[in-house]
């Protein structure tokens, strides 16, 4: 299997076409209903990802109040800093999602998933 575009690019070279494969990679993984997908999708689809890298939380929500904070907690936790690589950014691509996993991370609204009001999802902002 090869990898999708847009897991291929750093987010920073993200068309909008590669985010909104990503958004229905995240939507398919999280198991959103197709109405929830195209809310989504919409929201989002006059985005690039150099432009979604410097949104913050806030951002996010005002794009999407159904989805902002659901998407801003995977955005950030794909985008991570390795350290022994002096700080650069590396993309991980999210890891399939298995029912066991899925209990300790919380649905996004919209979707036919498990909502555990939050519970677990261990995301602060970070300060720059």
């Amino acid at each position: 299997d090869s990898l999708p575009r847009w897991a291929a690019l750093h987010p920073s070279n993200w068309t909008s076409v590669e985010l909104t494969r990503w958004l229905e990679y995240v939507a398919e993984e999280y198991k959103m209903d197709s109405e929830a997908t195209h809310n989504m999708v919409e929201s989002f689809q006059d985005l690039d990802g150099r432009r979604l890298l410097q949104m913050t939380l806030e951002d996010f929500r005002e794009i999407s109040e159904q989805h902002g904070e659901f998407l801003f907690e995977i955005f950030k936790k794909m985008c991570t800093v390795d350290k022994q690589m002096a700080g650069l950014a590396m993309v991980h691509m999210l890891p399939p999602i298995s029912e066991g996993s899925r209990s300790a991370t919380p649905s996004p609204p919209g979707s036919k998933g498990n909502n555990r009001n939050g519970e677990g999802n261990g995301l602060q902002k970070e300060s720059k």
